[in-house]
Protein backbone atom coordinates (compact mmCIF):
# COMPACT_ATOMS: atom_id res chain seq x y z
CA UNK A 1 0.00 0.00 0.00
CA UNK A 2 1.18 3.13 -0.79
CA UNK A 3 1.10 5.94 1.85
CA UNK A 4 1.22 9.55 0.20
CA UNK A 5 1.58 12.25 2.44
CA UNK A 6 4.30 9.96 4.67
CA UNK A 7 6.35 8.88 1.46
CA UNK A 8 6.02 4.79 2.60
CA UNK A 9 5.23 2.17 1.00
CA UNK A 10 3.57 -0.13 3.42
CA UNK A 11 3.25 -4.26 3.62
CA UNK A 12 0.45 -6.15 5.86
CA UNK A 13 1.67 -9.49 7.36
CA UNK A 14 -1.22 -12.06 8.07
CA UNK A 15 0.82 -14.21 10.19
CA UNK A 16 1.66 -11.97 12.91
CA UNK A 17 -1.46 -9.11 11.84
CA UNK A 18 0.60 -6.35 12.17
CA UNK A 19 2.01 -3.72 9.12
CA UNK A 20 5.69 -3.44 7.68
CA UNK A 21 6.52 -0.12 6.44
CA UNK A 22 9.62 1.28 4.54
CA UNK A 23 10.26 4.94 3.89
CA UNK A 24 11.10 5.59 0.64
CA UNK A 25 14.75 7.53 -0.18
CA UNK A 26 15.37 10.79 -1.10
CA UNK A 27 13.68 13.97 0.51
CA UNK A 28 10.01 14.61 0.72
CA UNK A 29 9.06 11.29 -1.69
CA UNK A 30 5.24 11.25 -2.57
CA UNK A 31 4.40 7.44 -3.30
CA UNK A 32 1.46 7.53 -5.70
CA UNK A 33 0.84 3.91 -7.68
CA UNK A 34 2.45 0.31 -6.47
CA UNK A 35 2.76 -2.58 -9.12
CA UNK A 36 4.23 -5.94 -8.25
CA UNK A 37 5.85 -8.43 -10.55
CA UNK A 38 5.89 -11.88 -11.65
CA UNK A 39 9.32 -11.66 -9.40
CA UNK A 40 7.28 -10.39 -6.47
CA UNK A 41 9.50 -7.19 -6.89
CA UNK A 42 7.10 -3.87 -6.03
CA UNK A 43 7.35 -1.11 -8.27
CA UNK A 44 6.05 2.51 -7.21
CA UNK A 45 6.28 5.88 -8.71
CA UNK A 46 7.46 8.83 -6.37
CA UNK A 47 4.96 11.46 -7.94
CA UNK A 48 6.87 14.37 -6.59
CA UNK A 49 10.26 13.21 -8.34
CA UNK A 50 10.20 11.97 -11.32
CA UNK A 51 11.30 9.04 -10.52
CA UNK A 52 10.41 5.23 -10.50
CA UNK A 53 11.40 2.40 -7.41
CA UNK A 54 11.75 -1.04 -7.81
CA UNK A 55 11.68 -2.17 -3.74
CA UNK A 56 12.90 -5.74 -3.01
CA UNK A 57 10.73 -6.91 -0.11
CA UNK A 58 13.66 -9.88 0.85
CA UNK A 59 16.28 -7.68 1.27
CA UNK A 60 14.20 -4.31 1.91
CA UNK A 61 16.24 -2.28 -0.48
CA UNK A 62 15.05 0.43 -2.85
CA UNK A 63 16.67 0.82 -6.60
CA UNK A 64 15.62 4.31 -8.26
CA UNK A 65 15.39 5.25 -11.62
CA UNK A 66 15.15 8.55 -12.82
CA UNK A 67 12.64 9.27 -16.02
CA UNK A 68 13.71 11.16 -19.01
CA UNK A 69 10.66 13.24 -19.03
CA UNK A 70 10.78 16.49 -17.47
CA UNK A 71 7.95 16.13 -15.36
CA UNK A 72 6.26 12.79 -15.91
CA UNK A 73 3.60 12.52 -13.06
CA UNK A 74 3.04 8.93 -13.33
CA UNK A 75 -0.28 8.08 -11.43
CA UNK A 76 -0.68 4.26 -12.36
CA UNK A 77 1.79 1.06 -12.75
CA UNK A 78 0.69 -1.63 -14.92
CA UNK A 79 2.34 -4.64 -16.62
CA UNK A 80 2.99 -8.38 -17.55
CA UNK A 81 5.00 -10.71 -18.00
CA UNK A 82 8.49 -9.20 -18.08
CA UNK A 83 7.44 -5.53 -18.71
CA UNK A 84 6.62 -2.68 -16.57
CA UNK A 85 4.38 -0.37 -17.93
CA UNK A 86 4.43 3.76 -16.77
CA UNK A 87 1.91 5.86 -18.28
CA UNK A 88 3.73 9.71 -17.66
CA UNK A 89 0.09 11.58 -17.64
CA UNK A 90 2.33 15.10 -17.76
CA UNK A 91 4.41 14.28 -20.64
CA UNK A 92 1.97 12.70 -22.84
CA UNK A 93 3.61 9.19 -23.24
CA UNK A 94 3.63 5.60 -22.20
CA UNK A 95 7.14 3.76 -20.97
CA UNK A 96 7.97 0.13 -21.22
CA UNK A 97 10.75 -1.12 -19.07
CA UNK A 98 11.68 -4.83 -20.25
CA UNK A 99 12.74 -6.22 -16.60
CA UNK A 100 13.89 -9.74 -17.66
CA UNK A 101 17.37 -8.76 -17.44
CA UNK A 102 18.68 -5.33 -16.97
CA UNK A 103 16.51 -2.70 -17.27
CA UNK A 104 15.57 -1.46 -21.12
CA UNK A 105 13.06 1.38 -21.71
CA UNK A 106 11.65 2.72 -24.76
CA UNK A 107 9.08 5.71 -24.76
CA UNK A 108 6.02 6.36 -26.83
CA UNK A 109 4.04 9.29 -27.31
CA UNK A 110 0.57 9.26 -26.74
CA UNK A 111 -1.23 11.51 -29.79
CA UNK A 112 -2.83 14.46 -28.73
CA UNK A 113 -6.58 13.73 -30.24
CA UNK A 114 -8.02 16.97 -28.68
CA UNK A 115 -5.06 19.15 -30.05
CA UNK A 116 -5.48 16.91 -33.95
CA UNK A 117 -9.13 17.41 -34.19
CA UNK A 118 -9.30 20.97 -33.31
CA UNK A 119 -6.85 21.59 -36.00
CA UNK A 120 -8.56 19.60 -38.39
CA UNK A 121 -11.44 21.63 -37.64
CA UNK A 122 -13.73 17.81 -36.59
CA UNK A 123 -15.66 17.44 -33.48
CA UNK A 124 -13.70 16.35 -30.31
CA UNK A 125 -14.89 13.62 -28.32
CA UNK A 126 -14.68 12.23 -24.69
CA UNK A 127 -14.33 9.13 -23.54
Amino acid sequence: MSKWNAGQVGLYDRSDDAWRKWKLPGPAPQTYSVYVDERDMVWLSNFGSNLVLRFDPENEKFEVFVLTSNLSNVRQILGRVGEVWLPESAADQLVRSDIREDIQTRNYAVPNHQKDCLTRRRPCHTL
